[in-house]
């Protein structure tokens, strides 16, 4: 514990971050270190919220290949297999083209974010 505090506060180059160890479902050691707030100088601390953006594909895609290894997910079935049956997921311009959990896994489904919400979320299939 003692140890990873000092870890945080040598971070000179990080402006601000929290961390965990955390094995299973046990806590075994939080903290947090820097500025969250270089305006006002608030620091850090436990209850501090960050932005995760892009660490959430990560986060996302070794979820994925968990359920796989655990034959829970099929990497090629159509994503709109695992959703609610009210919600369809398919390509704006190939609507018979199944959208797969590896195509959006290689960023191979030809989606773009700027689709996200305006196509691909439709009651009406």
């Amino acid at each position: 514990g003692a140890g990873l505090d000092e870890f945080l506060k040598e971070q000179s180059k990080v402006t601000g971050l929290a961390a965990s160890v955390i094995v299973k479902d046990r806590i075994l050691w939080m903290g947090a270190s820097g500025i969250a707030n270089k305006h006002t100088q608030k620091e850090v601390d436990l209850d501090t919220q960050f932005m995760i953006a892009s660490i959430s594909k990560v986060i996302t895609a070794i979820a994925i290949l968990q359920l796989y290894e655990a034959n829970k997910l099929d990497l090629d079935q159509d994503i709109s297999h695992y959703l609610p049956s009210h919600i369809k997921i398919s390509h704006p311009y190939f609507p018979t083209c199944p959208i797969t959990c590896r195509m959006l896994l290689t960023h191979s489904s030809g989606l773009r974010d700027s689709e996200i919400g305006l196509h691909l979320w439709r009651n009406d299939h």
